[in-house]
């Protein structure tokens, strides 16, 4: 599950950084109808595999953090808009909503002990 979480990052700095604008938009389009699905369904798939609460089946492990972490990096707009991806945010929300099961992880990752500890004590930065 953390190869493909790691997939998601990478693709993202890789349009980032690409200059030129047809194949920029071309990699746009590929990220998010390819890679965020891709990234989705294993992770749902994965996920009800080992019961629903977490990717080991019985606890927080770093598996889940990652996912946490990909969840996090295709939720926010203000980062996909900094990167000239903001009007792909709103297709990636209503293909995330397809995971219900999955966005759950969330608010358990997010609740965890030293998790919610770092979560609320953490600096912020503008992403």
């Amino acid at each position: 599950m953390i190869g493909t979480t790691i997939l998601l990052p990478l693709e993202f700095f890789g349009i980032r950084y690409c200059e030129d604008e047809t194949r920029k938009q071309a990699y746009i389009k590929d990220f998010k109808e390819k890679h965020v699905v891709s990234f989705l369904q294993v992770a749902n798939k994965l996920l009800e595999r080992q019961g629903g609460e977490y990717f080991t089946g019985h606890g927080m492990s770093y598996g889940d953090l990652a996912v946490y972490l990909g969840l996090q990096l295709l939720n926010n707009n203000q980062m996909l808009e900094s990167e000239g991806m903001g009007g792909i945010h709103k297709d990636i929300l209503d293909k995330m909503q397809e995971f219900p099961h999955l966005l759950s992880l969330i608010p358990r990752v997010e609740n965890y002990g030293k998790v919610a500890e770092y979560l609320k004590n953490r600096p912020k930065y503008p992403y």
